[in-house]
């Protein structure tokens, strides 16, 4: 059974494209998203993939080979703040963002979190180019989602082994003794 990554992709839209009618033009782009194993019959497949005879014919039958995921899911749409939120197998499908963002020459934001594999992180796309940061699962936590930090520290504190003292669990998650106090024991 896979894992599942959980993903945000925040679309950046410039005036020109909000005169031009963003909604429809998030509808397509979201629609593009709603995929199915079937790949090949997927809305804009034929747009995006413009050099088809440079993909290996695996792909036929490997969605991850060509976009970082085996699967997308669960997809949620909300047109009026440009955000689309999925859960895909094992990754984020980054690939896919790729191409989104080089076709319809947008500025992407994607987040992604997986924590049965320890990873987090933030694609940034601009007209295809991308910069990632990517960290553990607890580092991007910290970073990114304070809150969700706090409530998984205070529960693996919760849970921990009995003969684990203070100092093991901030040495484990990295904490100051300020920070210990201040999450853990003010909680």
């Amino acid at each position: 059974m896979a894992n599942h990554c959980d993903n945000r992709v925040v679309i950046f839209f410039s005036e020109k494209d909000i005169k031009q009618q963003k909604h429809i033009f998030v509808r397509k782009i979201f629609e593009f998203f709603n995929i199915n194993s079937d790949y090949e019959e997927m809305p804009y497949y034929n747009i995006l993939i413009s050099k088809k005879d440079t993909i290996p014919s695996t792909i036929l039958n490997t969605f991850t080979h060509s976009f970082g995921s085996k699967w997308i899911e669960d997809v949620c749409i909300n047109s009026d703040t440009s955000d689309i939120s999925f859960t895909s197998a094992w990754a984020p499908p980054l690939g896919l963002t790729h191409l989104i963002s080089y076709h319809f020459k947008l500025k992407i934001e994607h987040e992604y979190s997986e924590p049965g594999c320890d990873f987090g992180g933030v694609a940034h796309f601009d007209k295809g180019f991308i910069s990632d940061e990517e960290y553990s699962y607890m580092e991007y936590l910290r970073i990114y989602q304070t809150d969700t930090y706090r409530e998984e520290l205070q529960y693996h504190w919760n849970n921990r082994d009995e003969s684990e003292t203070e100092l093991d669990f901030m040495e484990e998650y990295n904490l100051s003794v300020e920070t210990f106090e201040r999450i853990i024991k003010n909680n």
